[in-house]
């Protein structure tokens, strides 16, 4: 068990899962990453793999008896963190709506700002998004998140705008 930059994943959750969706042998993965699962009966079933800090994976596994010789990388998650921030004064703003979205223009995340003004929209895909605080003065920023990465964009908005 690796991630993709070949480092070994510990305490790994290893299941497998048989035709029938049933669950067949539960692991977890050991320090260097090696994982030990005694497979079902059936000539084919599925390895699922999560961990924390990393997508999980499925792998449908197939063919001879015995233990499963599979090697499965899992890539990290990514996210963005930062602060929003009253253009004029510099003070945090609290209950803020910051928004993600893809380069399609779909919305894949959301959170609000808490008393400090920071926020934090964990477990993203690798990709660009775009950034945008509601309800104030429009405000966005662009982010491009790697595997694994959390990324901080800060922003500053200006006057609140009046619900509709």
């Amino acid at each position: 068990m690796t991630d993709s930059a070949g480092h070994p994943v510990t305490q790994a959750t290893l299941t497998l899962v048989d035709r029938d969706g049933r669950q067949c042998a539960l692991a977890r993965s050991a320090g260097d990453g090696t994982y030990t699962l005694t497979p079902p009966p059936s000539p084919s079933y599925t390895l699922v793999v999560s961990a924390p800090g990393h997508h999980p994976r499925a792998v449908r596994l197939t063919g001879d008896p015995g233990p499963p010789a599979t090697d499965v990388t899992l890539a990290g998650v990514g996210g963005v963190r930062g602060t929003v921030r009253q253009e004029r004064t510099g003070l945090p703003v609290h209950e803020a709506r910051v928004t993600l979205l893809n380069p399609q223009g779909k919305v894949v995340a959301a959170a609000l700002t808490v008393a400090d003004g920071t926020y934090t929209v964990p477990d993203l895909a690798p990709g660009d998004y775009t950034v945008v605080v509601s309800g104030y003065a429009p405000v966005a920023a662009r982010v491009a998140v790697a595997e694994g990465e959390a990324r901080r964009v800060d922003l500053r908005v200006g006057r609140r705008t009046p619900a509709q």
